[in-house]
């Protein structure tokens, strides 16, 4: 109706017989005249109900509406939506590093990531929860929100807050990053002396931790390591 001005002619109707001839033009014009008032009217016939769709689907959007406002110095996550080739989505993890909030204009909020100012709809970001902040975001936020710029200078583990589920692992010879699926906890009762030492003094409780060395072999099974810095 929208495009031909009539309804669509099957095969079908003709051989049912409901089909009827349309008749009574008597010229050109008037032809044209009746093909105008019938696209006028299934037009605005059209429009009202979309109309009345997009009414209801405002209503139905605003009963599961969970709106959050973020106001300018506040951190937040960011959703990542990216993906790599070859690569699952699901070993990643959904939220990249915490964000400060510098300009908020609902639902678009300008985002500062370090590198560069991005802007991100309301749905894709979340309010960050953590206890500790990367230095360099303490620093920006104090100096954003005009407060002294006393942030402490002990800036955590090179990859730590790009991570954000990754644990950063003390081994015997060398530190390595592992994703948190990767490791569980520890529950041997014998610690190799190495760990035993290296543990002691991580914690601030002194070296005394006896002579006894464990067998060759024991402090390579790859499940005795110190945990020194985790993403809540």
């Amino acid at each position: 109706m929208l495009m031909l001005g009539r309804d669509v002619l099957f095969p079908a109707d003709i051989l049912t017989g409901t089909y009827r001839a349309e008749s009574g033009a008597a010229s050109p014009d008037d032809w044209v005249r009746h093909q105008v008032g019938i696209l006028s009217s299934a037009h605005g016939e059209t429009r009202s109900n979309t109309q009345q769709g997009q009414k209801r689907q405002k209503q139905l959007y605003d009963l599961r509406l969970n709106f959050t406002k973020f106001e300018p110095g506040d951190v937040v996550y960011v959703l990542d939506s990216s993906s790599k080739i070859r690569q699952s989505k699901n070993l990643p993890p959904p939220w990249k590093c915490p964000y400060l909030v510098l300009f908020a204009d609902p639902p678009l909020y300008r985002l500062d990531t370090r590198k560069r100012k991005i802007v991100v709809h309301h749905d894709r970001i979340k309010r960050c929860l953590d206890r500790e902040f990367p230095l360099w975001l303490k620093r920006r936020r104090h100096i954003f929100l005009g407060l002294e710029d006393d942030v402490g200078t002990t800036e955590k583990p090179i990859g730590y807050q790009e991570l954000g589920v990754q644990v950063v692992i003390l081994a015997r010879k060398r530190k390595i990053v592992v994703h948190h699926v990767r490791i569980k906890r520890c529950l041997d009762r014998e610690f190799p002396l190495w760990l035993k030492r290296r543990r002691h003094i991580f914690l601030g409780l002194g070296d005394d931790v006896g002579t006894t060395e464990k067998p060759i072999g024991y402090q390579e099974l790859g499940v005795q390591v110190v945990i020194i810095a985790a993403m809540d």
